[in-house]
C-alpha cells in the first residue's frame, strides 16, 4: 500500500492505523510499548482478529504521532433561495469543483430532472475568499419565457471556502 494509498478515502482508520504501523516496518511489541498498551491487543489488531477500543487507538495515534484530518479536497454546500431558505445541503464528491457539486445537488434537491447551465456568478467584495457567492442558473428544459429559458437565483455557501 502506497503513501497514497494511505489518504484512500475507502479506507477505514483501522486500515490506515495498521497501513502506518506496517509501513514503518514496526512490531506490535515496539507499538505496544510506546503506546502503554498490551502487546496481545496490538498483534490481536494488526492480525486483523480484533478492533481497537478509542482509548487504545489514541494512544496507539500519539505514540506514532498520528492524527485524524479533515479532507481538504471534500466541502460542504449551502444552496439557499433569494429569500433566504433553504434548498438543500450536501457534500462534494473526491476531485468535485464547486460549480460540479451545485450542478449535481440542484437537480437532486428540486426533483425535476431538468438539465441547468450556470449562466453568471458573482460575489460581494468583502464575500470574496469566505465561500459565499450568487448564482444565476439557466434552466435548458421546460416552458421557455418569451423565447428565453427561465433563470433561477441561488445565494452559495461552500465550508471550508471554495469561492
Amino acid at each position: 500500500m502506497s503513501q497514497d494509498k494511505m489518504s484512500d478515502p475507502d479506507l477505514t482508520m483501522s486500515e490506515q492505523l495498521r497501513h502506518a504501523i506496517r509501513r514503518r516496518g514496526l512490531t506490535a511489541y515496539k507499538v505496544a510499548k510506546d503506546a502503554g498498551v498490551s502487546h496481545t491487543i496490538v498483534q490481536r489488531f494488526l492480525d486483523g482478529d480484533r478492533g481497537l477500543k478509542l482509548d487504545s487507538a489514541d494512544k496507539i495515534a500519539r505514540a506514532l504521532r498520528l492524527r485524524l484530518m479533515e479532507d481538504p479536497s471534500i466541502f460542504t454546500m449551502t444552496i439557499l433561495k433569494p429569500d433566504t431558505e433553504l434548498l438543500t445541503r450536501g457534500e462534494s464528491m473526491p476531485g468535485e469543483n464547486w460549480r460540479s457539486a451545485l450542478l449535481r445537488l440542484i437537480p437532486q434537491a428540486l426533483g425535476d430532472g431538468i438539465d441547468r447551465r450556470i449562466q453568471m456568478f458573482w460575489q460581494y467584495e468583502g464575500d470574496k475568499g469566505k465561500g459565499k457567492g450568487f448564482v444565476d442558473i439557466v434552466r435548458i428544459a421546460g416552458p421557455r419565457v418569451g423565447m428565453a429559458w427561465p433563470v433561477e437565483h441561488f445565494l452559495i455557501e461552500t465550508d471550508p471556502p471554495q469561492l
